[in-house]
């Protein structure tokens, strides 16, 4: 099968979510991969299993797994080895799972299972949420669109996280081989600073233990108040910034994200992405866009301002269950499956334009299709 076929099952996978029958699910039990539930869930239906969060296609294309009985795309199991087909399109392809890092089932020195603290994704990707609280769940303002409610169930991590248990963790993760990059993402909490300080301190001190002089990869977090604070992150030797605006249409970033458009404000974002840049440069800024959420043209509108600013544009393909689902209102619906096309096509041509690399690797970017842009050119 072509690569350009591949990328197409992955975007339909992504898009409708993919079905697992109970015996499937439990040959899925045995596998020697990584269950651990991130911050955020995006199965569109409910599920009780623990199902790997991720697969992997020939020639090493890595796609989330999202849950949907109703998927003409399903996880089948025969002659002893799984494969991901498609029903509408008559296409079968033999598939296998990352296998479980040895890291996971050691311990901190508090007791600590390292699971709990940093999770892996793709090859090399480290995942680290320093906290899984967002403060406009307190202020009942979260965006309409956000699923880290429903993750909740399926969670087994450590809620909060202190520098002593990520230290240790990242530590073990990188002697094992599995730091290529980090993924910070730091909730978002009711600080001035929003939680650098925090994410300095844990970053100063992994350089200190590992002799690390950068840490390759980005910290996620919303912006500071006080735009001090971006200089103190980059001074602690991240490689990226990311603010995720997530909507750019003025309009809708208020209805769909009203905690940060009224606790941050859509302007204090554009400020600290000018002063970002102008601290990391262009092309080591970015901001995700949770794709599906407003026109097509809106948000193509909203990657050329950015990336003209020198911020990476990212997106996120939006997947709906029944609580966001009901947050976004009965009457939203997903736009067709097209729609992703002429946008990741779009996402390439600007990328291109700009000389802007995607954001993260092909490896572990499971959630999206930012390399695989020219494939729909």
């Amino acid at each position: 099968m072509n690569k350009k076929d591949l990328i197409e099952l992955k975007l339909r996978c992504l898009y409708y979510g993919i079905y697992i029958n109970e015996e499937t699910m439990n040959k899925l039990q045995k596998v020697d991969t990584h269950f651990v539930q991130g911050i955020f869930s995006y199965h569109i239906q409910d599920i009780t299993y623990k199902i790997p969060h991720e697969f992997i296609m020939e020639t090493g294309i890595v796609t989330q797994i999202r849950y949907n009985t109703e998927s003409p795309c399903e996880i089948i199991y025969e002659e002893e080895k799984f494969f991901i087909k498609d029903k509408e399109k008559n296409i079968k392809v033999n598939i296998k799972f990352p296998r479980a890092p040895k890291f996971y089932e050691k311990l901190t020195s508090d007791g600590t299972k390292m699971y709990k603290v940093i999770q892996l994704a793709g090859k090399d990707c480290l995942k680290i949420y320093t906290s899984n609280y967002c403060e406009f769940e307190k202020l009942k303002s979260v965006c309409k669109f956000c699923t880290v409610d429903s993750s909740r169930r399926l969670q087994d991590v450590v809620y909060n996280k202190n520098l002593k248990q990520i230290v240790e963790t990242f530590k073990e993760a990188k002697e094992e081989g599995y730091y290529g990059h980090v993924m910070i993402t730091a909730g978002t909490y009711p600080t001035e600073d929003r939680g650098l300080v925090f994410i300095s301190e844990v970053l100063n001190e992994i350089r200190k233990e590992t002799g690390l002089d950068k840490i390759y990869g980005s910290v996620s977090t919303v912006p500071p108040k006080d735009m001090k604070y971006i200089e103190t992150i980059y001074n602690a030797g991240i490689e990226y910034l990311t603010f995720n605006l997530e909507v750019y249409d003025e309009k809708l970033f208020k209805k769909y994200c009203p905690g940060k458009d009224k606790y941050i404000g859509r302007e204090h974002y554009f400020k600290c992405y000018e002063r970002a840049v102008e601290i990391f440069g262009a092309g080591k800024v970015r901001s995700n866009f949770v794709a599906g959420i407003e026109p097509l043209d809106s948000l193509i509108e909203g990657f050329e301002v950015l990336a003209k600013m020198g911020v990476v544009p990212t997106v996120t393909m939006l997947s709906l269950n029944e609580k966001n689902q009901e947050n976004m209102g009965k009457d939203f619906k997903l736009p067709d499956i097209e729609y992703y096309k002429e946008l990741y096509k779009n996402l390439e041509l600007i990328y291109r334009k700009y000389n802007m690399k995607p954001a993260w690797c092909e490896k572990c970017r499971t959630t999206s299709l930012e390399h695989e842009g020219k494939y729909f050119l």
